[in-house]
């Protein structure tokens, strides 16, 4: 019963750490790819922002709502990022060849640090994987 819970374990946390890896990793990339195309946005408008620290002051994510001009959808950005939460006005951000491509200035400044983030917890899930395959690999052998 217990490699039960184990794998149960494993397959959580790893599906938790794939989970963040792939919300994250394209909004980092696009970034740091179209970032110097960003200009501030006209037809977007901040609904909500949210952030929260976890660990005390290890890490933290925020969450920004925004609706586009002529779209009810509301659509959301959210960025990790280590250290404590970035304090005062977030701008949102449009590219300028794609209108639809939004981002905030906070996300902008900080895309080196959203990068290292993502590449720690991929590190982690590498680690992860590399200890289940050794654990599988023990029990066949066994």
């Amino acid at each position: 019963m217990r490699r039960v819970w184990e794998g149960l374990g494993f397959l959580f946390l790893g599906g938790a750490i794939a989970f963040l890896l792939w919300t994250t990793v394209p909004r980092v990339v696009g970034d740091l790819r179209y970032g110097d195309g960003f200009v501030p946005a006209e037809s977007a408008r901040v609904t909500t922002i949210r952030c929260k620290v976890w660990g005390g002051f290890i890490a933290n994510n925020c969450v920004i709502r925004y609706t586009l001009r002529g779209d009810p959808v509301e659509h959301e950005i959210e960025d990790f990022r280590f250290g404590w939460a970035p304090d005062g006005p977030f701008r949102l951000m449009q590219h300028r060849d794609v209108p639809a491509r939004v981002t905030t200035d906070v996300s902008l400044a900080t895309v080196w640090n959203r990068a290292s983030f993502a590449l720690v917890f991929a590190g982690f899930g590498a680690m992860l994987l590399a200890t289940a395959l050794g654990a599988l690999r023990r029990r066949m052998r066994d």
